[in-house]
């Protein structure tokens, strides 16, 4: 019989490592904020080389965008969300649903990730399909596409500008939050701007 110790395959290892990175990176962001978060900080943390974190991400913005991405993810999971049929009281909810995900994070640690370090954070010149994109800001953009369709909004409306203002609306709602200390209510505070600053494209 072979005594030859049977290793997984590639794909499970290759899985596992990128695992550890990602927990790493959440482990780092939750306890020490964005300054900690090194490549070489999470390569430690996660037991293994900075050539094996390479070969999974290009950047650690890269490995911030899927924290980002995988936390907005469960957090709608977790809440069995209901959205509205009409687009544009779908797009508030959407904004309302991210600013929640912010509020049930903690001032404290939004305020970390909310670095102006942190390039992850920008959406200036991505399109709707790009691998980074958060689910959040795609169905924002399907929302505004089916509210132009709908009438909504003009004809000529150009929704992958608008939503970029959309999240620099949400953005700077957010970072005045962090600058209070959590001194109001995030979510009634970005339903009350996102709505009035739609009703300005309203047909």
């Amino acid at each position: 019989m072979d005594d030859t110790i049977l290793r997984p395959p590639q794909k499970v290892r290759s899985e596992r490592t990128q695992k550890a990175l990602y927990d790493a990176a959440c482990t780092l962001m939750h306890d020490y904020g964005y300054d900690y978060l090194t490549v070489q900080n999470i390569c430690k943390l996660a037991g293994v080389t900075t050539g094996a974190f390479y070969h999974h991400f290009h950047s650690k913005d890269d490995i911030l965008c899927l924290f980002l991405n995988k936390g907005y993810e469960a957090f709608i999971e977790n809440r069995n969300v209901c959205l509205p049929e009409d687009p544009l009281a779908r797009l508030t909810e959407l904004c309302v649903l991210y600013a929640a995900h912010n509020e049930s994070n903690g001032v404290e640690f939004v305020s970390n990730y909310y670095s102006t370090k942190n390039k992850s954070l920008n959406t200036i010149g991505l399109s709707p399909e790009d691998m980074y994109v958060s689910s959040n800001y795609r169905a924002r953009y399907d929302s505004l596409m089916a509210a132009r369709e709908a009438a909504q909004i003009p004809a000529d409306t150009d929704c992958v500008s608008l939503n970029e203002d959309i999240c620099s609306l949400t953005k700077g709602i957010i970072f005045d939050w962090c600058l209070s200390n959590g001194g109001f209510d995030l979510t009634s505070r970005i339903r009350r701007m996102v709505d009035r600053f739609m009703s300005t494209y309203r047909i």
